[in-house]
């Protein structure tokens, strides 16, 4: 007997197999679109964080406060001046450690700085400085 045409069963297992296929694909897809998300987040508050150390940079002394990025940077755009006006960053830096270089000609101390920038609950991140006192 010669068969030409598939069987109910071949078909059924047929449509199963793709659809297992299908489902994985589109699982794959769906979990690269949300780490594609994550990682434009993340790196857009570290450019936040980056910007924020403009402020710590200008004020080597301890300080704890609040800035907005749009009082540290202005663009020429719009768009983005509004994003920054939104976005508060949370600067707390301090001492942790002076270093006495002195030699007999010359004065010299290291100062050494802790900085930590947080943006709310997303992303916090700490930055170590030294200061050439002579």
């Amino acid at each position: 007997m010669n068969k030409k045409a598939f069987s109910l069963i071949e078909v059924i297992i047929a449509i199963t197999m793709l659809s297992v296929v299908m489902i994985s694909v589109f699982q794959i897809k769906q979990n690269n679109l949300f780490n594609i998300e994550k990682f434009k987040k993340t790196n857009t508050n570290n450019e936040y964080i980056t910007i924020s150390t403009l402020y710590e940079n200008n004020n080597s002394e301890d300080l704890n406060t609040n800035i907005y990025l749009n009082k540290l940077v202005e663009f020429k755009d719009d768009d983005i001046n509004k994003k920054l006006k939104n976005i508060k960053v949370y600067i707390k830096s301090k001492i942790i450690d002076t270093i006495d270089l002195s030699s007999d000609e010359l004065t010299l101390n290291v100062e050494i700085y802790e900085g930590n920038h947080k943006i709310t609950d997303e992303i916090n991140k700490n930055f170590y400085t030294f200061k050439l006192v002579y």
